[in-house]
């Protein structure tokens, strides 16, 4: 039998464990969820990697079912393309390094339900919404940084009209606490351990590694750099020819463009209050990455995912709608 990881607590349901926790700031979430899947088609690598990656796309269509309701249908097609064809998407997925795959689906599950509730008023929305963030934490706790971006960027863009919503359904509110506690409960005894020792992560040099690591994740060459320094992470800077994409050009131009666009929108206040929540949550996933002591692997910066991919599927349609309007349908 293979030893602990350090940290890691198990129940036992009569005579077998039941996991709890794989470290301390990390639940047992997917060890759970994996239990039905191993116990239907055998424990071996090919249905690990199934299960993985049909979370990932689970995550993906509730994401362009959201993206369809809030941005329309020619932007939920372009983000689910992109995310589609993204490398590092694809990758971390189908291995899941970091529980990605479950964190994508509960980020996607916690956007569509909490819009379901805006829309509709439904208690029971907005509770599973909460619930989905809460277990996204018991997850991993650097579920933190989707939680914060998103939050900050919509309290910056509907602050008023949230809070007339939140304070006329204080009952729905309270439910709603509720169920994101009950989703972090699991991973409070491991918090104790992290607290006291927040920075035990950092290292000397993170942060030229993490903009190493954001620039080939949205570059898309982060994993074959990674088999050409034989899986070396310190060593992807030095790896001169990576064949890279054009998307991490297109994210930072996207920001800019749609931040002057908003500016000087002359929409409707909703369309551009939804249209500034992406550049603005992009930045500030991006700014909780660098932040994060210890966030330099891909697992790490894959917490700004679906931001980016949102952005440039928005700002493209923008593009277009734009050309449109002045005659050069082309674009």
């Amino acid at each position: 039998r293979a030893a602990p990881l350090p940290g890691s607590q198990n129940l036992w349901l009569g005579s077998r464990p039941f996991p709890g926790l794989t470290q301390p700031y990390m639940g047992a979430l997917k060890s759970q969820l994996l239990i039905p899947s191993l116990w239907a088609f055998g424990a071996n690598e090919r249905v690990l990697r199934a299960t993985s990656l049909a979370w990932a796309l689970a995550g993906l269509a509730l994401l362009a079912f959201w993206v369809r309701r809030v941005y329309g249908d020619a932007t939920a097609l372009v983000a689910a393309g992109l995310l589609a064809v993204d490398p590092s998407f694809l990758f971390l997925a189908r291995h899941d390094w970091g529980s990605f795959s479950l964190s994508f689906l509960l980020r996607a599950l916690a956007l569509f339900a909490t819009w379901r509730w805006w829309q509709s008023r439904r208690p029971l929305a907005l509770w599973i919404g909460a619930f989905a963030l809460g277990l996204g934490f018991y997850n991993k706790i650097d579920f933190a940084i989707f939680t914060i971006a998103a939050g900050l960027a919509l309290v910056i863009c509907a602050m008023r009209p949230l809070w007339q919503a939140l304070r006329s359904n204080p009952g729905t509110v309270a439910g709603a606490l509720v169920a994101f506690a009950l989703g972090l409960i699991p991973l409070l005894p491991g918090l104790t351990a992290v607290a006291a020792a927040p920075f035990a992560l950092a290292g000397s040099g993170e942060l030229r590694e993490k903009f190493e690591t954001l620039q080939s994740l949205l570059d898309g060459s982060h994993f074959h750099r990674l088999m050409e320094t034989g899986g070396l992470f310190g060593q992807l800077g030095g790896v001169t020819d990576a064949p890279m994409g054009v998307f991490g050009i297109a994210a930072a131009a996207s920001v800019v463009g749609l931040l002057v666009h908003c500016a000087g929108s002359t929409h409707n206040d909703s369309h551009r209050r939804r249209l500034l929540f992406l550049p603005l949550a992009t930045l500030f996933s991006i700014a909780g990455v660098l932040a994060l002591p210890g966030a330099v692997r891909i697992h790490h910066a894959m917490n700004i995912y679906p931001f980016p991919h949102l952005l440039v599927a928005a700002a493209l349609v923008e593009l277009a709608a734009a050309g449109a309007a002045g005659g050069r349908r082309w674009l």
